[in-house]
């Protein structure tokens, strides 16, 4: 049970590991380009999240596919810009030395059931999840998300894909029980997030049964295939509030050869016609 009175934030990530994260990229951006875009949102959106600004005040964890923190680290600290903490280094689960964060363990199970237990053992504070997929998700969504579960009400922003990109609870235990919630995050081995097993409507619905009608975010995109890339791009071409919060996804979008766009590219830091720069050595 998290001991915060105040609502947690927790993101969910896995390792970005050539050949284990992005599958879906891969036939276009390669096994070690899409790990390196993978690492690229893990960053941005450690960035996002420690920069919040809110004044009720939040809990910040980090929920890594790994049983320890350790492999997260040099991501932490590029995030931080700083460097690694000199020794003293958590390698368990729990606070992270020099940092506001925890990190815990999304354990077994599928995605959804994993989402499900962090959301129920937060609840004493309240607790809003989130991926690194919707690199583009603006300060904006966030801070009304935590206005929401400070009323007392449940919140949601669907994905463009028919999934959902955040997913929050308020204090306390629905008036009608866990089961609805449980049921339908549980229902699919991968199902949570972009998945389109678990639709945002369906998770709405469950939500409502329980006792807790959300309130629907606007819609946002993530990250999943290469037209979801090429989508965000034009989509955010002229919007500079979701370019700043991904300017490492940009960066690393710069080293993807020009010649797979089907898009006139037209960012302040990846434009249209211009080659782009050499890669760094891959790793695989």
């Amino acid at each position: 049970m998290g001991k915060s009175l105040d609502p947690t934030i927790a993101l969910f990530a896995k390792l970005p590991v050539p050949g284990g994260v992005k599958t879906r990229l891969q036939p276009t951006a390669g096994k070690a380009g899409a790990a390196r875009l993978a690492a690229a949102m893990l960053v941005d959106r450690l960035k996002f999240v420690d920069e919040l600004k809110d004044d009720t005040g939040h809990g910040k964890l980090l929920c890594g596919d790994r049983p320890e923190v350790t492999p997260f680290l040099p991501y932490l600290a590029q995030a931080w810009g700083q460097p690694l903490w000199g020794g003293r280094i958590n390698s368990g689960q729990g606070e992270i030395p020099g940092s506001t964060w925890r990190y815990r363990s999304q354990g077994s199970g599928g995605l959804g059931q994993r989402i499900f237990r962090v959301l129920q053992d937060y609840r004493q504070g309240g607790c809003i999840v989130i991926g690194t997929d919707a690199v583009a998700q603006n300060f904006e969504a966030l801070k009304n998300a935590l206005e929401i579960l400070g009323e007392g009400r449940s919140v949601i922003q669907p994905a463009k894909d028919g999934g959902f990109t955040l997913l929050g609870l308020p204090a306390g235990n629905p008036a009608e029980g866990w089961d609805p919630l449980e049921a339908v995050l549980s229902a699919d081995g991968t199902g949570g997030f972009s998945s389109s097993a678990i639709s945002w409507s369906v998770v709405s619905a469950a939500l409502a049964k329980s006792g807790w009608p959300p309130q629907i975010l606007v819609q946002e995109i993530d990250v999943d295939e290469w037209p979801d890339v090429e989508f965000l791009i034009e989509s955010s071409s002229e919007s500079p509030g979701r370019v700043t919060v991904m300017t490492q996804f940009l960066q690393e979008l710069s080293f993807i050869p020009k010649d797979v766009w089907r898009v006139s590219v037209e960012m302040p830091i990846l434009r249209a016609g211009e080659a782009a720069p050499t890669a760094p050595a891959e790793k695989e």
